[in-house]
């Protein structure tokens, strides 16, 4: 019996970083336990600097004590059809306040179309450590990959499923790292093909993306 392919979706949860669950708890710390204990295999979470909440109120960072800013958390997650169906009816129930989104990875690539690529990963990993940066940055450039960026977690764990978080006055050297970048679907073969030996603990993600400017002073179609 030939085997189903399952599809890959991009799961991405927002919330703030002071918002209870229903039952009292913080809802980041529950959401990231929540996503350990049901086998998500890999969960990246980063922080922003400013934002607009479900109420389109301004958050920022002003206070010194940096979680009453109460600023905006973001998980990332790459997960198939058995693990989404299995733990996104209890994830709506979980969050009373937030965005849910799912984007899925594209399944054919098509020469004349344009990807985004993101490359979860963390920092102690033998390729991405953080002198190796503008190796990496290279042979994103020797593909064509324009407006790339390198970004890191606050917290979040992979397939070693050991959870590291970002101690205040302590580096830790294991956390996340997301690099992205905006590539044509006819250089994203080769690309896959140089980042797939490389990559010995993280995941690549691509799905299509409209890319209406992508130089500085130019249409990327003309």
């Amino acid at each position: 019996m030939k085997e189903v392919k399952q599809m890959k979706y991009l799961l991405r949860i927002i919330v703030d970083e002071l918002d209870e669950a229903y039952n009292g708890q913080n809802l980041a710390h529950l959401l990231l336990k929540f996503l350990w204990r049901n086998h998500v295999p890999g969960v990246t979470l980063r922080k922003g600097k400013m934002s607009l909440d479900g109420h389109a109120e301004l958050h920022e960072q002003v206070a010194e004590d940096e979680p009453f800013n109460n600023l905006p958390l973001i998980f990332e997650a790459i997960i198939d059809d058995e693990v989404l169906d299995r733990i996104m009816p209890l994830i709506l129930r979980m969050i009373p306040n937030g965005q849910v989104s799912l984007t899925f990875e594209e399944e054919t690539i098509v020469p004349t179309e344009h990807y985004d690529i993101k490359i979860f990963t963390k920092a102690d990993n033998k390729w991405f450590r953080k002198d190796h940066y503008e190796d990496i940055l290279d042979l994103f450039q020797q593909h064509q990959v324009t407006w790339a960026t390198v970004t890191e977690g606050v917290a979040g764990y992979g397939a070693d499923h050991v959870i590291h978080r970002q101690e205040k006055f302590h580096f830790a050297h294991s956390l996340p790292i997301v690099i992205e970048g905006i590539v044509s679907g006819a250089t994203l073969p080769d690309l896959l093909k140089a980042i797939q030996p490389l990559l010995q603990d993280g995941v690549v993600f691509t799905t299509k993306v409209d890319v209406r400017e992508n130089t500085t002073g130019g249409n990327v179609n003309g």
